[in-house]
C-alpha cells in the first residue's frame, strides 16, 4: 500500500495571464488520480502564445509524499527536467527553472504537454505550474 495525505494548503493557480517581468505568466493546475503509473502517466495540453519559454516554476504541494512526478513536453520530446524518463517529484516543494536558451513555441498550436503520474492508492493530487513565455515580436 503506498499512501500520501491529501494536497495541504493548495495554491490556488490564477487563470488569467498577467504581465510579470517582461513576459506573461500562465499558471496552470493539473490534478491526477490516484493509482497513476509513471509508464502510462496522465497527459496535459497547456495552450501558450507564440514566443519563448524562458522561466518555469512547479509546485508539488504538501501530501505528495515523493508519490507524485510531473515533466514537460514540446514537439522535439521532453524538455524539463532534461533527461527522458525523468520528473519532479516532491513534497511541499517549488522547483524554480530558468532556461539557459528559451524554449521556442512556434508550432502553430503554441503548446506543451504535461506528463503526470500518481501512486498514491487514495488521494488524488495537483500539481502547480507557472510558465513565463515571452511573447515572439510581431
Amino acid at each position: 500500500m503506498t499512501r500520501g495525505a491529501p494536497d495541504n494548503h493548495p495554491w490556488q493557480a490564477p487563470v488569467v495571464t498577467q504581465q510579470t517581468e517582461g513576459a506573461n505568466l500562465y499558471s496552470v493546475s493539473i490534478t491526477t488520480l490516484s493509482g497513476v503509473v509513471a509508464a502510462s502517466p496522465t497527459e496535459t495540453d497547456i495552450v501558450l502564445e507564440k514566443g519563448f519559454l524562458n522561466r518555469l516554476r512547479v509546485r508539488v504541494p504538501a501530501g505528495h509524499a515523493g508519490l507524485t512526478g510531473v515533466c514537460l513536453f514540446n514537439d522535439s520530446g521532453q524538455i524539463i527536467p532534461k533527461s527522458d524518463p525523468s520528473w519532479f517529484i516532491g513534497d511541499d516543494e517549488v522547483f524554480d527553472y530558468t532556461f539557459d536558451v528559451d524554449v521556442p513555441l512556434w508550432s502553430a498550436a503554441y503548446k506543451l504537454q504535461a506528463k503526470t503520474y500518481n501512486l498514491d492508492d487514495s488521494f488524488s493530487h495537483t500539481h502547480y505550474l507557472q510558465l513565463y513565455v515571452v511573447g515572439y515580436p510581431s
